[in-house]
């Protein structure tokens, strides 16, 4: 076999008019084509040199075959019947002990762009493809096999053939989250995305993000991403991983525009759900590991060992991902105008409830009371106590950065303009912890600020709310350094 004809036939193929010379004639050169493919697939080498011949005569194939396809329907229909015996090599060359062979990634690479180029563009040979790829088992999924290569070009490859197949298809994007084998390439995607969230956006693995970013874009655009966000859960669990990360997704979604943000009202009921069990478990997990009170202790007076929860930073990072979520489509919604009551994003969060039947506001204030008692605050370096003073001590709670910002951010954002929402807070006595949060916080920047927003809005109008500010005296002064310090003569 003459390979380097072969190759520089390839390289005359990259001119479209040579692809429609291709496709206007009845050349013998289509037969040997699914001749070879069907030899290469079935071919088991004896040596490494016999090994090493067969592998150059895949790439070479593969790329003619790659670029005779590419945009023209009439050369793709002739070749469909061999994507079979391609699939079957690039099953045998995405195994994890092939794969760390040298020249394994190239033809993988070249075998994944040659089954792109067959079905693009081609909405029934995309049809067939989708079908046959959904209702493979795991073990043969090469679509799973080759997201999870350590090549972002032969990744990008296999993102392309997802996104060309579901774009703009709504049956074909249901089956993507709702099947057993579609929502296992989700959360393969999610992975690859989780690697690759803070890359640079102009690099490789920039690229590769933004196609696999807008392959969620489009189960977002379908309504799709609730039912997505519901089968990522895990019972007995708060939060994985995986919604984490769909979260930050969602959020960048929401970001884009505020058209984007109003796409995603329909997430809304499952976002509140989520916030309610992850509330209800931060909460839960706070008042265990901050120990009994001192009426709890035994009769030695010492406290049982505290409790340990590994996945609290997740579980308050979920937190932060929902509740910036929720500030970005309230906000959007503040600066539209004519929105039907019925898909009011503020509304809707005002007027759920979670299963304890404790509404969002009432659960919102109890974590940020929660919260305030158990993470100290940064000032000008120092950790300062619940109680005002300066410790020594200085815990890494990393994990829980922006967590107050954002919980009091979004309260401001629920009261403003609304004399329920406010009388509400008074009634959960929350007016004391929003005062308490109007305090500099290295941990969460511009906390005060956002502070000092929300008292405004809990205050504005309401003279019930006024009324319990003017009652509460302070009992001391903040010094320079952001200390509470007792005020000479104060009650105690």
């Amino acid at each position: 076999m003459n390979l380097e004809a072969i190759n520089q036939a390839s390289l005359l193929l990259v001119q479209p008019e040579m692809r429609q010379i291709f496709a206007g004639s009845d050349l013998l050169i289509w037969d040997a084509l699914s001749e070879l493919w069907k030899i290469l697939s079935t071919t088991d080498c004896a040596s490494s040199e016999e090994q090493t011949h067969v592998e150059e005569v895949i790439l070479c194939i593969a790329r003619f075959t790659r670029n005779v396809v590419a945009g023209e329907k009439r050369n793709q229909s002739r070749v469909f019947a061999n994507e079979p015996n391609i699939r079957h090599l690039l099953h045998k060359y995405t195994a994890f002990s092939q794969s760390q062979e040298p020249n394994s990634i190239p033809i993988a690479r070249m075998l994944i762009q040659c089954l792109s180029n067959l079905v693009t563009s081609n909405e029934n040979l995309i049809s067939r493809l989708w079908e046959t790829y959904m209702n493979l088992p795991d073990e043969l999924n090469i679509l799973i096999r080759t997201l999870a290569l350590q090549d972002n070009r032969a990744v990008s490859s296999a993102l392309v053939l997802i996104l060309n197949c579901v774009v703009g298809d709504r049956q074909r994007l249901e089956t993507l989250t709702r099947t057993p084998t579609g929502i296992r390439t989700c959360i393969t995607l999610l992975d690859r995305i989780s690697s690759l969230i803070d890359c640079d956006e102009e690099s490789e693995d920039g690229k590769t993000f933004e196609i696999a970013f807008r392959i969620f874009e489009q189960i977002l655009d379908a309504n799709l991403g609730s039912t997505l966000l519901d089968i990522l859960k895990i019972d007995g669990e708060s939060t994985t991983p995986h919604q984490v990360t769909f979260l930050k997704v969602l959020d960048s979604y929401a970001l884009q525009d505020r058209s984007k943000a109003f796409q995603c009202v329909d997430m809304l009921s499952s976002t509140t759900a989520l916030f309610f069990d992850l509330s209800c478990h931060a909460q839960a997990s706070i008042r265990r590991i901050a120990g009994p009170s001192n009426e709890e202790s035994d009769t030695t007076g010492n406290a049982p060992i505290q409790e340990i929860d590994l996945i609290l930073p997740k579980v308050c990072e979920a937190i932060i991902l929902v509740a910036q979520f929720f500030c970005t489509v309230t906000l959007a919604e503040e600066e539209s105008q004519n929105i039907p009551l019925t898909l009011s994003p503020k509304k809707i969060l005002i007027e759920a409830v979670g299963a304890s039947d404790q509404g969002l506001i009432e659960d919102l204030i109890g974590l940020l009371r929660s919260l305030d008692k158990f993470i100290p605050r940064i000032a000008l370096g120092r950790v300062i106590g619940g109680d005002g003073r300066l410790s020594t001590d200085s815990p890494d709670l990393s994990g829980f950065n922006y967590l107050k910002r954002d919980l009091v951010r979004l309260l401001g954002i629920l009261c403003f303009d609304s004399r329920s929402v406010q009388n509400r807070v008074r009634t959960c006595d929350g007016i004391p912890i929003a005062m308490n949060l109007c305090v500099l916080d290295e941990r969460n920047p511009y906390l005060r600020e956002h502070a000092l927003f929300t008292l405004r809005n809990i205050l504005h109008g309401n003279l019930e709310n006024q009324a319990v500010v003017d009652a509460i005296k302070p009992m001391g002064a903040w010094d320079d350094n952001g200390a509470l310090r007792d005020s000479v003569g104060t009650r105690k």
